[in-house]
């Protein structure tokens, strides 16, 4: 489904037309203390509530947060207020408690929010519910599941086509795109209908659908003129449902992953001082921030190296927690990798671990072109206030300077390139 369509390696697959990778094995992977790991995992987790009020109260609370927040595009990221869409939202999601129940992952305790099924069918997520909701200035919760299930069925990354189409339909209104290029399709913002069958031209590149299948920034390169200030974008990649203004840290976090603007890359280690810093009083800070951005990705590096949920350190987004839990944190982490593999390591080498990890990719980058100068966002995000009524209304990320103490504190030089001593610390040379 769409989960394999983000940054194309859905795409990938379906170039050599690969429908799936089965393995089969007959051993099963050896631990070195089993018995004192799922003690410890035991130990480590809260009691779980599974009351269906509580479940309410976790929901209401995350997507209400998401909305005062100001995190969803509204039109292309153009606006700051889309009236009806805070109130459909909720009753939505609401009704995915009442009438559903968790879709949880093999072996998950938790369960997250956001994730139910209903009968058969997977209900809505937040990277769906914004991105080709409110970014396309869709309150139609009905048309927006129709969407999702036509991503999922497709194998279409909710996220960019969102952003994808939320560009087009501000080309369309700005005059770029006209009918004839959508074969008469209205596509203004809040076009549910249109919204659909855009998708669906998309998913059988159709028409229009061929090009925008090619993403925003493809798009905006064919269609020319004054269209690539509408492409939002961090390195071609289309920005995810997290308002890059409405948070300085997402911003950087950004701008310097390398896959491009993806929200997954930065979580919280929860292990120092420093990580428990109340990100609503620092969201506007630009001191600190690049410090805090690298260290959360190289973390993230090491909880993708070892294929566990990021969700894991976000307590306030799992379903069965109590409210005052906060999740797992890095030294948990650390201590269940000794009791799987034996090796004394301890939470400086593995987030030095982390760190290299992250920056061989960026090494990858480098040599296949993409260097400093592509360590940034669409102009629209940086300039260009959000407004409304959020706390996000009015900042703009200071990207350059934090850019200049993130690259400070990865030891690159200004052009994004690793010094010399750098590799030589992380034993890359």
């Amino acid at each position: 489904g769409r989960a394999a369509a983000r940054c194309g390696f859905g795409a990938v697959m379906g170039s050599k037309n690969l429908k799936a990778i089965a393995v089969r094995g007959d051993k099963k992977p050896e631990i070195h203390d089993e018995e004192n790991l799922r003690e410890n995992i035991k130990k480590s987790l809260p009691a779980f509530i599974h009351s269906k009020d509580h479940m309410l109260g976790k929901v209401k609370y995350v997507f209400t947060g998401f909305v005062e927040d100001g995190r969803h595009g509204i039109n292309n990221w153009r606006d700051g207020e889309l009236n009806g869409f805070k109130e459909n939202l909720i009753e939505e999601v609401e009704n995915h408690v009442r009438s559903g129940k968790p879709y949880l992952c093999r072996h998950c305790y938790t369960g997250c929010v956001e994730s139910n099924i209903i009968g058969e069918k997977r209900s809505t997520v937040w990277e769906v519910l914004a991105p080709l909701g409110s970014q396309c200035g869709v309150i139609d919760m009905h048309a927006i599941n129709k969407a999702y299930e036509l991503c999922n069925r497709y194998g279409i990354d909710c996220i960019s086509a969102g952003g994808t189409i939320s560009f087009a339909m501000e080309a369309f209104e700005a005059g770029i795109i006209a009918k004839k290029d959508t074969d008469g399709l209205d596509l203004r913002f809040g076009k549910a209908e249109s919204m659909l069958e855009l998708l669906k031209k998309i998913s059988m590149k159709e028409g229009i659908g061929e090009v925008l299948g090619n993403g925003a920034r493809s798009a905006a390169e064919h269609f020319g003129g004054k269209s690539p200030q509408f492409a939002i974008h961090g390195k071609g990649l289309e920005v995810p449902a997290h308002e890059p203004r409405s948070h300085n840290f997402l911003a950087l976090a950004y701008a310097t992953d390398n896959r491009g603007a993806s929200h997954c890359s930065a979580s919280n280690p929860r292990s120092s001082e420093e990580d428990f810093a109340d990100l609503m009083k620092i969201r506007f800070d630009a001191k600190g921030t690049g410090r805090m951005v690298a260290r959360r990705q190289n973390y993230t590096s090491m909880l993708n190296s070892l294929v566990m949920c990021i969700f894991s350190q976000a307590g306030y987004a799992q379903y069965y927690t109590p409210g005052d839990y906060q999740g797992i944190s890095a030294n948990n982490v650390v201590e269940w990798f000794r009791y799987v593999t034996g090796r004394d390591i301890d939470l400086k080498s593995f987030l030095l671990a982390g760190e290299r990890i992250f920056n061989l990719k960026h090494l990858i980058n480098l040599k296949r072109g993409i260097t400093g100068k592509d360590d940034t966002l669409t102009e629209r995000l940086l300039k260009e206030k959000r407004g409304g009524t959020s706390p996000a209304a009015e900042n703009l990320p200071p990207l350059e300077t934090m850019i200049e103490e993130y690259y400070e504190c990865r030891g690159w030089d200004k052009d994004g390139k690793l010094t010399k001593e750098k590799l030589e610390r992380l034993g890359l040379i």
